[in-house]
C-alpha cells in the first residue's frame, strides 16, 4: 500500500482538501456551540458531521489509492455527492441563521456566527466542485 500525494498538486484535489479542513473547523465551532447552548443546532450539526465524514473518507480513499479519481463512475458519484452536500449545508445553514436571528445575542453568539460563515463557505466550495468536475471531464 502506497500513499498518493498527487492530491496536493491537483486543483480539484486541493479543493477537496479545503472541504475537509473547513468542514473540520466548522465541526469544531458548531460542536462547541451545541455543547454550550440549548439544542437548536441539531440539523446544522448533523449536516456538517455527515458532509465532513464523507469528504474525509473520500480524501483518505484517494490518498491511500483505494479510489481512482480518473474513473468516470467515481466522477459521477463525486458530482452527485458534492451537489447534495451543497444543498444540504445551504438549507441547514439558512435554518441555523434564522435560529440565530430569532434567539438573539445569547450565549456563544460570536462562535455561532463564525460557524454559520464557515458553513456557507463550505457550501460554496461544495457547490463549486461539481462545476469544476464537469469542466474537467
Amino acid at each position: 500500500m502506497s500513499i498518493n500525494i498527487d492530491i496536493i498538486f491537483d486543483y480539484l484535489g486541493r479543493l477537496k482538501l479545503v472541504t475537509v479542513v473547513v468542514g473540520f473547523l466548522d465541526l469544531l465551532l458548531i460542536g462547541y456551540s451545541y455543547y454550550n447552548t440549548d439544542a437548536r443546532d441539531q440539523a446544522f450539526l448533523s449536516a456538517v458531521v455527515v458532509c465532513f465524514v464523507f469528504s474525509f473518507l473520500l480524501v483518505l480513499g484517494v490518498v491511500l489509492e483505494y479510489v481512482v479519481v480518473s474513473d468516470f463512475f467515481i466522477r459521477i458519484v463525486e458530482m452527485v455527492f458534492h451537489s447534495a452536500a451543497c444543498l444540504l449545508l445551504l438549507g441547514t445553514d439558512t435554518f441555523f441563521l434564522i435560529s440565530i436571528l430569532k434567539h438573539g445575542k445569547g450565549e456563544n453568539f460570536g462562535i455561532r456566527i463564525l460557524a454559520m460563515m464557515f458553513g456557507y463557505l463550505n457550501s460554496a466550495v461544495y457547490g463549486y466542485l461539481p462545476w469544476t468536475l464537469v469542466k474537467s471531464t
